[in-house]
C-alpha cells in the first residue's frame, strides 16, 4: 500500500516524525497551495508564484500530491475559469512549479467540488465545472518541461451531481475520493457503516465501478478519523483498518491519512494536543507494521 499523509503545508520535518512514529516510511505527501481571503489584495499571489511551496519538497523522497485552488476565493468563477480568463495566472503556476522542480508533482485542482464554501462548488453548474477544469489541466500541460499528473477527486456523499462533473479521460489521469469515518449516521458503527460508506452516493462502490469504467486508478487524497461532532463516530479502529485493507487493491495508486487537527474536525492519531484517538493510532501502526 502507498501510504501518504498530510501533516501541514510544507512540513517536511512533520512528515518524518510521522514516519517515526508510524514505524515506517511514507510514499506521498499531500500539501495546498492557492486559496486566499476574499478580501486579499493579492489574490493570486500564491499561484503567480508558489516556488515556496515547491521549494518544501523537491528534494524530498516523497511524491508530492498538491491541491491547486485554481480559483482563490468567491470573486472569482467557474464560467470565467472555462473561458480563459484566468490562463495567465495557471500558466504562471506551471511555469513557477517546473522551475522549482515540481514537473512531477500530482496536481488536485479544485478538489471535493460539493463544498458549497468552495469558490467551485459545481452544485447546480456541473458542466461548467467540468470545462474549467479542463481549462486548468490544458493551460498547465501547455507548459514546457512539466509532466503533471491530474487527481480529480471528489467528496464522499451526495448534494450534487458528481459524476456530471467529470472533465473527461483526457484530462484525468488519477480519479480520487475524500473519504472520512464522518458524513453524519452516527447511529451506525461497525460492519453497518463500513456498509454505509460503501453504499453511500458517492461512495466506495461507486468509486471502484466509476475509476474501473473510466481506465484510471483511484486514490485517496485524504482519509481519516473524526470526532463525533463533525459526523464521524470518533475512535474508529474498525474503519481504520477496512480503509487501510480496501486501499491495498493494485488499482489504488496512493492513500493520504490526514493527520491534522482541523476547523472542521479532529483527526489526528499521533500523540500531541488535541488527539482523541488512541485505538485508531493503535490500530494504523500495527498495519504499518504488519
Amino acid at each position: 500500500m502507498n501510504l501518504g499523509v498530510f501533516r501541514g503545508s510544507g512540513q517536511a520535518e512533520q512528515v518524518t516524525q510521522y514516519e517515526t512514529w508510524l514505524g515506517r516510511p511514507v510514499t506521498h505527501v499531500l500539501d495546498f497551495v492557492g486559496a486566499q481571503p476574499f478580501d486579499s489584495l493579492t489574490p493570486w499571489k500564491t499561484l503567480d508564484g508558489p516556488g515556496w511551496t515547491f521549494d518544501q519538497w523537491k528534494s524530498s523522497p516523497w511524491q508530492l500530491v498538491l491541491s491547486v485552488a485554481a480559483l482563490p476565493n468567491k470573486k472569482f468563477t467557474l464560467a470565467a475559469g472555462a473561458r480563459g480568463d484566468y490562463d495567465a495566472h495557471w500558466r504562471k503556476f506551471a511555469t513557477a512549479a517546473v522551475a522549482h522542480g515540481g514537473a512531477d508533482t500530482i496536481l488536485r485542482p479544485m478538489w471535493e467540488n460539493r463544498v458549497k464554501n468552495f469558490p467551485w462548488y459545481a452544485g447546480g453548474q456541473e458542466q461548467t465545472y467540468a470545462a474549467c477544469f479542463r481549462r486548468f489541466v490544458d493551460v498547465a500541460r501547455s507548459v514546457q518541461g512539466q509532466r503533471f499528473r491530474f487527481d480529480w477527486c471528489p467528496l464522499q456523499g451526495g448534494g450534487i451531481n458528481t459524476e456530471a462533473s467529470y472533465p473527461g479521460d483526457q484530462h484525468v489521469d488519477i480519479i480520487g475520493l475524500d473519504l472520512y469515518d464522518g458524513g453524519g449516521r452516527t447511529n451506525l458503527t461497525g460492519a453497518k457503516r463500513w456498509e454505509w460508506k460503501h453504499t453511500q452516493p458517492y461512495g466506495l462502490d461507486w468509486h471502484k465501478t466509476f475509476a474501473s469504467k473510466h481506465g484510471k486508478p483511484r486514490s485517496f487524497p485524504e482519509w481519516g478519523v473524526t470526532d463525533s461532532g463533525h459526523g464521524g463516530v470518533g475512535d474508529d479502529p474498525y474503519y481504520v483498518e477496512q480503509m487501510w485493507r480496501w486501499c491495498q487493491a493494485a488499482d489504488v495508486e496512493y492513500a493520504n491519512y490526514f493527520e491534522v487537527n482541523a476547523r472542521d474536525g479532529a483527526h489526528r492519531l499521533m500523540p500531541g494536543t488535541w488527539t482523541n484517538f488512541p485505538k485508531s493510532a493503535a490500530k494504523l501502526r500495527a498495519l504499518a507494521l504488519a
